[in-house]
C-alpha cells in the first residue's frame, strides 16, 4: 500500500509540473522528467509515456476531488473585504471544450464533440470551489441547481433564469442576482430610490419591485434595469437589502468567472487534453 501511495503522489506532482512549466503532452513530459535541470531538483524521475498515460486510468478522479475541496475549504486565501461584508457571491456558468471525434461520451453534435465545464467561481476569493463535467448539451439550469446552498447569493447570465429555477433557490433560502430577456413582462408594485451616487456611465437605470406576470408562484422579487452605451440590461434579484449599484457592480462581477474560462483554456491550455477517458479529463482539471 506505501509503495501505491507513493506512487500516487509522484504521478500528482508529475502532472502538476506539466501545467506549471507548460509542457504540451505526455511524450513531452516524459522528455522532460528525462532532461530537464528542474525535474532533478524536484527529484522528479524519468518516467515512461506509456505509465504516465497509465496513471489517468489507474487512479479515481474522486481521489482528486476529496483534495480539491479539502484545499479550496482549509488554504487561507485573500479575501475581499467590500464583498465580505455583502455575503458570499458565486458565480455560475458552463463553458464548451471540444473533443475528438472517438470520444463518444462527448457527443455533442452529429460531427462535433465537446464537453461542457460547469463551474461555481466564489467572487469573495476569486477562485473557482466546484465543478461538474457533462455533455455538451447539458443542461445549465439542472448543474446550477446541483450547486446551490442555502445563504449564498448566485450570479448568472440570462441563459439560466426560468421561474422554476427561481423558486427553488428561495425555497432552499439562497439568493440570485440574474439577467432576465427584455421582453419579459414584469408588473410594478413599489418604485425604489435610485440613490446619487451613480456613476455617469449607467443611463435610464430604475429599480423596483414587484412580480414577472407570467410567474405561476408570483414571488415578489426586485427588478433593476439600466444601460450601458448601447447594451440594455434588466436583473432580477431577491436581495432586497442591498443598493441599486451593489447590485449593478455585482452583476458586472460575473465577467470574472469569463476571465477564468479564458485563463484555463489559454494560459493552462486546457483545450488541449493529457488524456482521453472521462476519468483521465477529471483528473486533469481537478488538478
Amino acid at each position: 500500500m506505501e509503495s501505491y501511495l507513493l506512487f500516487f503522489k509522484d504521478f500528482t506532482k508529475k502532472i502538476l509540473f506539466c501545467f506549471i512549466y507548460q509542457v504540451n503532452s505526455l511524450r513531452s513530459l516524459s522528455t522532460e522528467l528525462q532532461t530537464n535541470e528542474v525535474c532533478k531538483y524536484l527529484s522528479l524521475k524519468y518516467t515512461p509515456f506509456s505509465t504516465l498515460k497509465d496513471g489517468f486510468n489507474r487512479f479515481d478522479s474522486v481521489h482528486y476531488k476529496s483534495i480539491f475541496e479539502n484545499l479550496v475549504k482549509n488554504i487561507p486565501l485573500f479575501k475581499v473585504s467590500y464583498l465580505e461584508e455583502m455575503g458570499i457571491f458565486k458565480v455560475i456558468d458552463g463553458t464548451l471544450f471540444p473533443t475528438l471525434l472517438h470520444m463518444s461520451w462527448t457527443e455533442y453534435r452529429r460531427n462535433k464533440n465537446a464537453f461542457k465545464l460547469h463551474v461555481s467561481f466564489e467572487l469573495n476569493r476569486m477562485i473557482p470551489t466546484e465543478f461538474w463535467r457533462g455533455t455538451g448539451n447539458s443542461c445549465e439550469r439542472s448543474m446550477f441547481l446541483k450547486m446551490i446552498q442555502s445563504g449564498i447569493t448566485y450570479i448568472a447570465d440570462k441563459g439560466y433564469f426560468s421561474f422554476d429555477l427561481v423558486q427553488k433557490v428561495i425555497q432552499i433560502k439562497a439568493f440570485f442576482i440574474l439577467r432576465v430577456k427584455e421582453n419579459i413582462l414584469f408588473e410594478k408594485q413599489k418604485k425604489l430610490e435610485i440613490g446619487l451616487n451613480m456613476p455617469v456611465c449607467f443611463k435610464n437605470v430604475s429599480d423596483s419591485i414587484g412580480v414577472f406576470k407570467n410567474d405561476p408562484n408570483q414571488n415578489k422579487l426586485r427588478l433593476i434595469q439600466f444601460q450601458v452605451w448601447e447594451s440594455y440590461f434588466m436583473i432580477a434579484t431577491n436581495r432586497f437589502d442591498l443598493s441599486t449599484l451593489n447590485i449593478i457592480i455585482l452583476y458586472a462581477y460575473r465577467w470574472q468567472i469569463e476571465l477564468f474560462f479564458k485563463y484555463l483554456k489559454r494560459t493552462l491550455h486546457g483545450i488541449h487534453l493529457l488524456n482521453h477517458s472521462e476519468n483521465g479529463v477529471e483528473i486533469q482539471f481537478y488538478l
